[in-house]
């Protein structure tokens, strides 16, 4: 029926189930003539479109600024839907508010979106509602995502340059061996002499490329659309691509100091919020974004839990570098962990930037030398047997 939503219920003998009906209070009216005392009803929603990390951002800030200002969390709510051009955002927000019309907590109203708020989102939002400092929380919040973003665009830029230059060298290195190299092969063909070896090789590439060609495109679309969807199901295959990402020169240890940036930060300002240290840890671990901390991390969990401290949990892991495992002895000796963590995550952005720096400064020439070479080798392959017909005839 149109205007009726789904919603999903649960009693207080912990039975369960979902209905459709036009509002929260028209579902409870159906519920309670059948007889059955709910304890929980929420909405249940179609998957709204990702909000990208600048609007999420800027969300956060709103909401932080209008809570400071004196506006009900409802009001607020409104205000920010309002604000949102895109019809999935305004679906997002409108589902947070029912949620929160419904007597939930923010924390766990928020929670059921998670692949747009993740755990450390929902649990800083959590200490806030429990400690009546949400709008502060939300400021804080929105300072973090706004230091992650910071330090991704960094590696997004850096990144950049050399994959327009690979790709640069790709494209002109096909319009050879497509269109150049084809246009020499009757003329060749007439000398009735064996050709130079890089000619032939050159030759059958162009000769594979003409006829089975356009198998690549067909390869490269499907590995791009299919690599991450093989991420996102395989734990395994993760660890696997971050293990030997790091293992790779000069880009391994950006990386690596990086993920360890994220993983402080993400810890110290969970700690902050009064999140416990075992839960704080295991959800900076799984917001990293590197596999192999993340695994680390997770381990060092049960070792905190039962009463084994931080450092030395860091430092039986083998990954972590040891400036961070020094810092946090230091932090959890003074009583001051939390300061010291932020400390580390300034020490690692700012190693990163100058790792990041210096491995522009390199990577510039060594691309350009490899555009030159398999440009100038294609060339040469092109025209030996030309030098050498001219060498015989003198």
């Amino acid at each position: 029926m149109a205007g009726e939503r789904f919603w999903r219920w649960r009693s207080r003998d912990g039975r369960g189930g979902e209905l459709r009906a036009s509002s929260a209070a028209v579902a409870r009216a159906r519920l309670k003539g059948q007889g059955i005392a709910i304890v929980e009803l929420v909405r249940v929603i179609p998957a709204a479109p990702r909000l990208g990390r600048r609007e999420l951002v800027q969300v956060t800030r709103e909401l932080a600024t209008l809570l400071r200002a004196g506006v009900s969390l409802l009001a607020a709510f409104d205000i920010v839907a309002r604000g949102r051009r895109k019809p999935g955002a305004v679906r997002l927000f409108d589902a947070i508010r029912e949620d929160l019309l419904a007597g939930l907590p923010l924390a766990r109203a928020l929670s059921r979106h998670p692949h747009q708020f993740d755990a450390v989102y929902c649990q800083m939002i959590a200490a806030g509602e429990a400690g009546g400092l949400l709008d502060h929380m939300l400021a804080r919040l929105a300072r973090r995502l706004e230091q992650v973003q910071a330090v991704r665009a960094r590696l997004w830029a850096a990144a950049l340059y050399p994959t327009l230059t690979l790709l640069v060298a790709v494209g002109m290195s096909a319009v050879i061996l497509l269109y150049a190299v084809p246009a020499f092969t009757d003329l060749y063909a007439s000398f009735g002499a064996r050709l130079p070896a890089p000619t032939r090789l050159a030759l059958r590439v162009s000769d594979c490329l003409l006829h089975v060609g356009w198998l690549l495109p067909a390869f490269v679309l499907g590995a791009a659309t299919g690599w991450p969807v093989l991420l996102r199901r395989s734990a395994v295959l993760r660890l696997w691509r971050d293990r030997v990402i790091l293992r790779v020169p000069l880009l391994g240890p950006v990386l690596a100091v990086t993920a360890q940036a994220d993983l402080a930060r993400t810890l110290s300002a969970l700690l902050g919020a009064g999140v416990s240290l075992d839960v704080a840890l295991g959800c900076a671990a799984a917001a990293c974004g590197n596999a192999v901390f993340a695994r680390a991390g997770g381990a060092m969990v049960d070792e905190v839990s039962h009463g084994r401290a931080l450092h030395e949990a860091m430092r039986s892991s083998g990954v972590f570098a040891p400036v961070f495992v020094q810092l946090t002895v230091v932090g959890e000796e003074s009583g001051t962990l939390e300061g010291m963590l932020e400390t580390v995550a300034d020490h690692f952005d700012e190693e990163a930037g100058i790792a990041l720096a210096t491995l522009t400064r390199l990577l510039e020439p060594a691309l350009m030398a490899v555009l030159g070479g398999v440009l100038g080798a294609l060339v040469l392959a092109l025209y030996l047997p030309v030098f050498e017909i001219g060498q015989v005839v003198n």
